[in-house]
């Protein structure tokens, strides 16, 4: 466990960093706009985040599945032709597709402010997609640090600058500011990691390119993590549908407090991908399980901690955005934080799904556990509010747990002991 502690405190730094600057810009806005605009800035901003999954198209997932292979057999040909395939079908499909989803979300709130701001879904989700093929391909070739910076660090930083500009140069800040800040944040990133991959010596002059494999791979792996966003913000969603721009403003904050458990989470991954990656091929051997074992204990350790360290400061962090908050949405923040104690195992359990077994299976853990998450989510709404709203979608989280580690059960055959991080195989700390 140690071990990966170790390795994953150098990244700590770019995953603090990236959550800061996800809350900095959070409150600063809300003290700067109406609160009918920033409840439509969160929604349009929630709706990027989910839509940068689905018109990624699984490319973000499978360059890290196949580039950390093709990078350590030195099959330079695959991995370019791979990178280059990636970037194409996320600019002219993505895009494509990204319009789409965009259209039909215009009949559910037309005539409102969100309204008005839907077109920056168009400009942002595509380049948040774009940012994050880049960002995979740092990771797959051993980049770690520069592939969590480009990923995690200068989007949310660049935004932060560009609207404490506008903040500066105006006396307010309207939606469509806020999120021009949010899309010049993107185009940033992406130009920043052009520029660091382009200095990557070519010994090769023609890529190879295996469409079939790296298309059948990446359906299954963009269903997935279309999954993880969607059930991690689709709350959000919900509650601008059932009620108005107003009521996600309140609700809004809670689920910024409820992400800052990805802190030591996401650092933790960094390492674990790449680990769980090269060993898809030996996933029954004792080396390999004992791999596992102290990625879930050091994922268990920490993760605990933190939602231990955010229960205490909850209550602070949501008076940083200005006014009062009800005890309802304290409670609401209580029930996120209690739902995420199961992150670790989910994270465990659908990188190997995703990256050493079938993708398909965490798919159909996705599709169940969304159904079961909304189903909870609107009956619960009815009886208590917010509150029980953050309960279906708790329900729904860990049902999607549940699914994954029975795959990874039957497929692989990993108990949930390990999963769990309680056995340690006869290992040491």
């Amino acid at each position: 466990m140690l071990d990966i502690l170790r390795r994953s405190l150098p990244l700590l730094p770019f995953s603090l960093a990236q959550q800061l600057g996800r809350l900095t810009i959070t409150v600063v806005l809300s003290r700067w706009m109406a609160p009918e605009h920033y409840g439509a800035f969160a929604t349009i901003y929630v709706l990027i985040e989910i839509l940068i999954q689905p018109v990624s198209l699984g490319f973000g997932q499978s360059i890290v599945r196949f580039g950390s292979r093709y990078f350590h057999s030195s099959d330079e040909a695959l991995l370019r032709g791979l990178h280059q395939f990636s970037l194409i079908m996320v600019a002219v499909a993505g895009t494509a597709l990204a319009f789409s989803l965009m259209n039909s979300v215009v009949p559910l709130v037309e005539g409102s402010v969100t309204h008005e701001a839907l077109i920056y879904v168009l400009m942002g989700a595509p380049l948040g997609a774009l940012v994050q093929v880049q960002a995979g391909y740092l990771l797959s070739t051993g980049r770690l640090q520069q592939s969590m910076l480009s990923k995690q660090i200068l989007p949310e930083w660049g935004a932060l600058c560009t609207g404490a500009l506008i903040v500066v140069l105006a006396d307010s800040v309207s939606v469509h500011e806020a999120l021009w800040a949010i899309c010049l944040g993107f185009m940033l990133t992406f130009a920043v990691q052009t520029g660091i991959i382009s200095r990557d010596p070519m010994t090769v002059q023609s890529p190879v390119y295996r469409i079939g494999e790296w298309a059948r791979t990446s359906i299954p792996l963009m269903l997935t993590s279309s999954g993880t966003a969607l059930v991690t913000r689709l709350d959000v969603l919900l509650v601008r549908l059932i009620e108005d721009e107003r009521a996600v403003a309140l609700f809004f904050p809670a689920v910024v407090v409820a992400g800052l458990t990805m802190i030591p989470a996401n650092a933790i991954n960094a390492v674990c991908k790449p680990m769980i990656s090269l060993g898809g091929g030996r996933t029954d051997t004792l080396e390999f399980r004992r791999d596992i074992a102290r990625m879930a204990r050091a994922l268990l350790l920490t993760n605990t901690l933190t939602i231990a360290l955010l229960g205490l400061a909850g209550s602070w962090l949501l008076s940083l955005y200005g006014e009062q908050h009800p005890r309802e949405v304290m409670l609401v923040l209580g029930i996120m934080l209690a739902g995420r104690l199961l992150l670790p195992v989910r994270i465990i359990s659908n990188g190997l799904l995703k990256l050493a077994g079938n993708p398909w299976y965490s798919a159909i853990a996705f599709g169940s556990g969304t159904i079961v998450a909304i189903i909870a989510a609107l009956t619960l709404y009815s009886r208590y509010g917010l509150a029980g709203l953050a309960l279906g979608f708790a329900l729904g989280f860990a049902a999607g747990v549940g699914l994954r580690v029975f795959f990874v059960r039957k497929t692989l055959g990993i108990p949930l002991t390990i999963l769990c991080g309680l056995d340690s195989g006869g290992i040491r700390p």
